[in-house]
């Protein structure tokens, strides 16, 4: 499914040691701006809409509106959350036709929730979650893995879904040491610390039968969840663009290509063509030595990805038709 990336600016009210965006150049958009890049998306299309913090651009009700009468399917909102804890916010949002919410949640302790983004709205994103729930809109988790929360993290997952057992879906991000973060290097950890609490983690969420995927972590760390990969899906699927863009530029096949980086050894694995490697601002801190070769089949991790995403692409479907 081709998706289309609406970034409406920079204007955030946290402050996240580890933002990406955080130094990118984008403006802020108009509503003008904003409306005629939804009006450039073609019909059947999905839009995600991000920032910065969405919920603060005054015109953001009637982008999603504009969207939905453009026959855009899924109509996705990236957010931190915060702003969506009054039903009143979260029904008009979904009165204008919101499908899906990705909600950022980088801890479930509230001290380290605090210290990680500068605001004390641990409290107030779980009540967002709630209300997007009960308001009928799909609610999935974003978790950035950062050397705070790596050891935390099967308890993470355990605590999301005793929480929140509607959560559709819950994808665990490896922080990328660019933006606000490469003045935090400390917050990296090393892919060799994480591997354990990793593979502890994704074991619990496979015994819940839930939807996952698992960003910025090679393959060599996925062995057995290799299917569970974000960017290998990416690679597979349809390309995202820049809603309004002059031409259709395939995001995440810059990010593959520029972005990325892989080992000597990697030329020995059979998952090679498939695994886009470690973020490059990650091997220029710790170096390459992590990587090794592993020696699954390729087309066992495509027939299995293939049918997770076609699982999940049903759901997706049964959700639009309640």
């Amino acid at each position: 499914m081709a998706t289309h990336l609406l970034r409406l600016g920079h204007a955030c009210d946290h402050a996240c040691r580890y933002c990406t965006v955080a130094d990118d150049p984008d403006p802020e958009l108009s509503r003008e701006e904003a409306l005629a890049r939804v009006d450039a998306v073609p019909k059947g299309e999905g839009l995600t809409i991000t920032g910065g913090e969405p919920t603060l651009h005054p015109d953001l009700l009637e982008i999603v509106r504009r969207a939905k009468e453009r026959g855009l399917f899924p109509v996705d909102l990236q957010t931190h959350g915060a702003h969506l804890s009054e039903a009143s916010s979260v029904d008009r949002l979904h009165e204008a036709g919101l499908d899906i919410a990705l909600v950022s949640v980088p801890s479930h302790d509230p001290a380290v929730y605090r210290e990680l983004t500068g605001k004390d709205d641990l409290a107030k994103v779980l009540t967002g979650i709630d209300t997007l729930l009960a308001a009928g809109i799909e609610t999935n988790i974003d978790h950035v893995i950062t050397a705070r929360t790596y050891r935390s993290l099967p308890d993470f997952v355990d605590f999301i879904g005793k929480r929140f057992p509607r959560v559709n879906r819950i994808l665990l991000g490896m922080v990328r040491p660019n933006g606000a973060c490469a003045q935090h290097p400390e917050l990296v950890p090393r892919l060799v610390e994480l591997e354990l609490f990793l593979y502890d983690a994704l074991d619990r969420l496979r015994n819940r039968h839930a939807y996952y995927e698992v960003e910025g972590v090679p393959l060599c760390y996925l062995q057995g969840y290799e299917h569970h990969n974000a960017e290998t899906q990416r690679a597979l699927d349809a390309p995202v663009s820049y809603a309004g863009g002059k031409r259709r530029r395939d995001i995440h096949g810059f990010v593959h290509s520029r972005l990325k980086r892989k080992a000597a050894v990697c030329e020995r694995c059979l998952l090679d063509p498939l695994c886009v490697g470690m973020w490059v601002e990650y091997a220029q801190l710790n170096g390459t030595n992590e990587l090794f070769p592993v020696f699954t089949p390729p087309d066992r991790v495509r027939e299995r990805m293939e049918r997770y995403y076609q699982r999940w692409r049903e759901e997706h479907r049964r959700h639009r038709s309640r």
